[in-house]
């Protein structure tokens, strides 16, 4: 038994030593923190901030790289000051990074999500006929990904999904089904479908909830954005801006943001305090004219571009 493993383990390190010999040299690039615009070489796609500080850039390569040769290339970057691989789809807290990638194993061509912290890799082939990329988020020590054949959670030992409804044929190769939202205080997940006709998804408590968005108006409006509260969720969608209260389980369209209604909202997003902030070319605030019953009239501001800001 001992004259059998002294090969094998000879030719493991020898084909480990292929492997690493075959990756691509790095590029010879310096960022200088005094210099406000750095141009980047044209090898590379984006430039991504990590948590740390570190900026990932994204290299571009065309051609489809084997599993065995992404993991190597992924352990020689993962450690370097200004690492040279491509664009993260995720950071979490505890040092790991999710990638997304098409590989090449054992003849064939998977879609697959990998996850690595630097001593283990975590792996999750996602069988989808189009190489669309996952939205992601993590809350409560779980990282969730989702694709186009469901919402995918890792819980730091094994996977589990939540299935969802498909877009119809001529829309699921193109974008998503759900888009996936941190709730502030960083302990739930929001899954905002892409059409009114499909529920908002909330996991809170290791538990997923569905909400019904059929609202009588457009149900084959699309959702632009979102931006999560405590108490429920704004939404931008392609028939205007909404809010849905998780609470009493309703979904207002057009409320009042603060003491305005807003009209041609082109940003909605959630700042780090839990608080939102949105920008709207129209708004409509009270005026001092009043209407045929004495009430102070809604009027039309028309404005280049407003920013509002509620806590």
């Amino acid at each position: 038994m001992k004259n059998l493993l002294l090969p094998l383990l000879a030719i493991f390190f020898l084909a480990s030593v292929a492997i690493a010999d075959d990756l691509p040299p790095r590029l010879d690039i310096t960022l200088d923190r005094f210099t406000m615009w750095t141009r980047l070489p044209p090898e590379v796609s984006t430039a991504t901030q990590g948590p740390d500080g570190r900026v990932w850039l994204a290299v571009r390569s065309d051609s489809t790289p084997t599993r065995d040769r992404f993991e190597a290339l992924l352990q020689r970057e993962f450690s370097e000051k200004m690492p040279q691989f491509r664009a993260p789809l995720l950071f979490e807290p505890n040092e790991r990074i999710w990638f997304d990638a098409v590989v090449s194993h054992n003849n064939e061509t998977q879609y697959t999500l990998f996850g690595y912290n630097g001593n283990t890799l975590i792996e999750l082939s996602l069988n989808a006929r189009m190489h669309l990329r996952p939205s992601a988020a993590f809350a409560n020590e779980k990282a969730f990904f989702a694709s186009l054949n469901g919402i995918h959670v890792y819980d730091g030992q094994q996977w589990s999904t939540r299935d969802v409804p498909p877009l119809p044929p001529n829309q699921n190769e193109r974008v998503l089904p759900y888009r996936l939202f941190t709730e502030p205080d960083g302990k739930g997940v929001i899954a905002v479908p892409r059409q009114w006709k499909n529920p908002l998804l909330r996991w809170r408590d290791g538990n997923w909830t569905e909400f019904p968005l059929n609202d009588n108006q457009q149900t084959n409006a699309t959702t632009a954005s979102a931006a999560p509260r405590n108490d429920g969720i704004w939404l931008l969608r392609s028939n205007g801006l909404s809010f849905f209260n998780y609470q009493t389980n309703t979904l207002t369209p057009s409320p009042l943001f603060g003491k305005y209604r807003l009209q041609y909202v082109n940003l909605l997003l959630t700042l780090p305090n839990g608080s939102t902030l949105v920008a709207a070319k129209n708004v409509l605030g009270e005026g001092r004219n009043n209407d045929a019953n004495g009430k102070p009239a809604l009027l039309l501001q028309k404005r280049r571009s407003s920013i509002f800001h509620q806590e």
